[in-house]
């Protein structure tokens, strides 16, 4: 909330106020990488990358065992994707993520997400060795899952992981992965779920899922 609030603020006050105001934010929530690293996405939402990045850089030098600043610095690395290595860097801070909170869903959510990224950015191009490189990580997303599956057995990574199977034709894999959270599919998720059934040919059962 305080981030969302100081996000709005950004938006309608000058640079002087709301620097006044970071400078209050910090001082009160310099023990709390968590609301430090909202402060810094409240920036970057507002393209003020140097105060993003310093509000980060505090929250990791204040925890260094907090996954929130290092997911808020991949997502801005994402998010710039066509600059020089942004998507490497991205990954990297992903995974320094999970390397501190390895119980933490977010960071292996995120890795997943930037592998299917990459998937459509070789997609487009369509070369034989953006073939490859699709396989790959396509492979690597279903892998950072499969090991968020191992470190937390009731998170229902099975969501995720339907989604890229079905994405991928991989209609058996995906159809396998929903079944095991059927009760906690989304609209868009039952539908994939009845056209895997559709795709291998089980009219019946696709019918009756939908």
């Amino acid at each position: 909330a305080t981030g969302e609030a100081f996000a709005n603020t950004l938006r309608h006050y000058s640079v002087t106020e709301t620097d006044s105001l970071s400078k209050i934010l910090v001082k009160k929530y310099e023990k709390q990488p968590e609301v430090l690293a909202q402060l810094g996405n409240a920036y970057f939402r507002n393209r003020e990358l140097e105060p993003a990045k310093k509000l980060l850089d505090l929250a990791i030098e204040r925890n260094p065992k907090a996954a929130a600043p290092l997911i808020q610095y991949g997502d801005i690395y994402k998010y710039y994707w066509n600059m020089p290595n942004s998507l490497d860097t991205a990954y990297i801070y992903y995974r320094k993520a999970i390397a501190v909170e390895p119980q933490n869903n977010v960071p292996y959510e995120r890795v997943a997400d930037l592998c299917m990224f990459k998937y459509k950015l070789y997609g487009n191009r369509q070369t034989h060795a953006d073939s490859l490189r699709m396989r790959h990580v396509a492979d690597s997303a279903v892998t950072v899952l499969n090991e968020l599956k191992r470190q937390r057995p009731d998170y229902p990574a099975e969501l995720e992981l339907g989604g890229i199977y079905n994405r991928l034709g991989k209609f058996r894999e995906s159809a396998e992965a929903y079944s095991k959270v059927r009760t906690r599919l989304e609209d868009y998720q039952y539908n994939n779920y009845a056209l895997d059934y559709y795709f291998l040919g089980d009219y019946a059962t696709g019918l009756a899922t939908a």
